[in-house]
């Protein structure tokens, strides 16, 4: 595959590149960077337009240069889709195994990656039912690759809600090759992998295994590393391979690759033959302006999953004679899927105050804040405690968010109401929230409540007052596929 530097059915500007391909080497600088941006993450850019292109001995794009707006949405939020996948000549060359929505936010500013399961099923796309990992590939079979990279932006944003604005498929092999050109990353493994089936050449299978613990790999291992999914789940391999894009991108960093114009400009064949794009180099550069603004604690990471007890657990596995026998994933719930893409795409600063959350049941209804504690854990919020309201406290009406300081977690709290139709009620602190207990001898215990929270949600809900849990789990639509599928 080569890169496109041409958006889909528009002409490659003739001006102001005329300087940038009489001298190739900022040129390709620049477009590495960007590619860079895509597949590393944000914060890889960020020296390229301070040092890179005057330290080649030029001069800075004119304002004029950086005009070319990217696209977002009303909000002003502009969504990447980056999708991995094995190349050609390889088993299953064109599934994307790797799947990827990077919601940047120039406001904050900051960037949301959301990973999406390969089995997720997209009931509605402009090809019918199908799991999400074959989408691009029966797009391209049918229309080619620029309508393929359009149907899979078209079926991830009508999935999750949103606009989904640009497509980066990005080979394999890239991984690979440029880690072997870092010299190998450092990661830590959280669990040992004994993988007896991974792909080989020829469709036949290989053992692949790697030990608990900091290992320092090369493009094989972490490949290898970042795919393997016999001894763990799809999600798991999703937060490796999360775990492998921060790695290659803090071996640049510490290299200083990405302040050294020669060391880009050998690795520009490296995504030249590997990534596919339908972003323009005006785009790709608007991208490397923005990540200038975007530090390290401003990128956030979550993975759908079917793991209840996990931020973005929101996911089941119907059963699968529904399905012609194959195993796919769901949403529980439509209604928590818009809630959790509105919370981690629509407001990021919530997920960056990082606020710990305790959730009271001030009702005499049983379980109501156990299940609004793990709805919220699932879509993203931080749960602290769960309990009752004190019994020697008069039981407050309504929903309440309680927030020791709106400076540093107004954002939640504000969340938070708008979510419950609540109100937000500030406190220097909780004063005599306690929960009462007897010792042996009968004396009084008092216990602090939400002792290290910074916010408080009181439920006791009214009739027509919303409370948050999913809902049964019922089947997805299955669109039969047509004859010709």
């Amino acid at each position: 595959m080569e890169f496109q530097v041409k958006r889909i059915g528009e002409e490659t500007p003739r001006t102001p590149w005329g300087w940038l391909v009489r001298w190739m080497g900022r040129g390709k600088a620049l477009l590495v960077a960007g590619i860079l941006l895509l597949v590393v993450g944000v914060a890889t850019a960020q020296v390229v337009v301070t040092r890179v292109l005057p330290d080649a001995g030029g001069v800075l794009p004119t304002r004029s240069f950086w005009s070319n707006p990217l696209e977002h949405t009303a909000d002003g939020v502009t969504n990447l889709l980056i999708l991995g996948n094995a190349g050609w000549g390889e088993e299953g060359a064109l599934l994307t195994d790797s799947i990827i929505v990077a919601s940047i936010d120039p406001k904050v500013p900051s960037v949301t990656m959301l990973s999406l399961p390969r089995d997720l099923w997209m009931a509605e796309s402009p090809l019918g039912a199908w799991k999400l990992n074959s989408i691009f590939s029966r797009g391209y079979s049918r229309y080619g690759e620029d309508r393929g990279l359009e149907i899979v932006k078209e079926t991830v944003g009508g999935y999750l809600g949103t606009e989904v604005h640009y497509a980066a498929m990005v080979n394999f092999d890239l991984f690979t090759e440029m880690i072997d050109e870092l010299g190998g990353v450092d990661i830590y493994v959280t669990q040992d992998i004994y993988d007896t089936q991974y792909p080989a050449a020829n469709y036949q299978y290989q053992t692949f295994y790697v030990q608990r613990g900091q290992q320092t790999m090369d493009g094989d291992t972490a490949l290898k590393y970042a795919r393997s999914r016999q001894t763990t789940s799809d999600f798991d391999r999703a937060r490796r391979q999360q775990d492998l894009i921060k790695a290659i991108k803090a071996k640049a960093e510490a290299l200083g690759i990405l302040g050294n114009a020669a060391k880009l400009k050998n690795y520009y064949g490296l995504y030249r033959e590997n990534v596919t794009s339908d972003l323009t180099m005006f785009e790709i550069s608007n991208l490397a302006k923005l990540a200038l603004r975007i530090d390290r604690e401003q990128i956030n990471h979550l993975v759908l999953s079917n793991n209840v007890a996990d931020p973005g657990g929101i996911l089941w596995t119907p059963d699968p004679g529904w399905y012609g026998g194959q195993f796919v994933l769901a949403a529980v719930s439509d209604d928590q899927l818009a809630d959790l893409v509105n919370l981690q795409l629509g407001h990021p600063q919530v997920t960056l105050e990082k606020a710990q959350v305790t959730v009271l049941n001030a009702s005499d209804r049983e379980g109501v804040a156990r299940r609004n504690a793990n709805y919220l854990n699932q879509i993203g919020i931080r749960i602290d405690e769960v309990d009752s309201w004190p019994q020697q406290l008069p039981a407050p009406e309504g929903i309440g968010i309680w927030v020791k300081d709106s400076e540093l977690y107004g954002e939640t709290a504000a969340y938070l109401a708008e979510l419950y139709d609540g109100e937000v009620i500030e406190k220097a602190d909780w004063g005599d929230l306690n929960t009462q207990t007897k010792d042996q001898q009968g004396n009084t215990v008092n216990t602090p409540l939400a002792q290290y929270s910074d916010l408080i949600l009181v439920l006791n809900p009214l009739k027509n007052t919303t409370t948050k849990s999913a809902p049964a789990k019922t089947a997805p639509k299955r669109v039969a596929p047509s004859a010709s599928d």
